[in-house]
């Protein structure tokens, strides 16, 4: 995909533009330890950690381009060869920006969400086994890992991020 569809319908400052937006993106990446090349990194401010803190990690890793937040970065390396993207605010924007890279599966799935104190684990595997009894593709994301089509991986954290979800789930 295109580094244009992927910044379709959505408000953006070109920081750093070498030639145009046909740069091809081969995924979206908010952490440097599962960017790989051709991929865009999202520099997003969280709780405990700064996205922006780990441009130089990212950029040994050739992204396609940068997505960092206005008021952030206040310079860049001077031999910079990628495109470079302001926002506002990058965790704003990253939902349209994995809804674009990705097809909009927001308007494609069917989400059921289980809550409580007891019992969470127990009941998405039952249901989790009687949909795909019923031939529907199932995916879960758990406390310890998470599924789709058959294939289970461990998850670092009891919420994975949305771009590591979507990547999975797209193969």
């Amino acid at each position: 995909m295109l580094l244009q569809d992927v910044l379709n319908g959505i408000d953006y400052k070109i920081e750093h533009l070498p030639g145009d937006l046909q740069v091809e993106v081969d995924g979206i990446s908010v952490d440097t330890r599962e960017l790989h090349s051709g991929e865009v990194f999202v520099a997003c401010e969280g709780i405990d950690e700064d996205g922006h803190h780990y441009l130089k990690q990212a950029l040994k890793k050739d992204p396609s381009a940068l997505f960092i937040e206005n008021h952030k970065v206040k310079f860049l390396p001077e031999n910079i060869s990628l495109p470079v993207i302001k926002f506002n605010q990058t965790k704003k924007v990253l939902p349209s920006l994995l809804a674009n890279y990705y097809g909009r599966p927001d308007r494609k799935l069917k989400l059921i969400g289980i809550t409580g104190t007891n019992g969470k684990t127990t009941t998405t595997h039952l249901v989790k086994s009687v949909l795909e009894t019923e031939g529907e593709s199932v995916g879960l994301i758990g406390t310890i890992e998470r599924f789709f089509n058959g294939v289970s991986e461990p998850v670092e954290c009891t919420t994975p991020s949305l771009a590591s979800t979507l990547r999975i789930i797209s193969g």
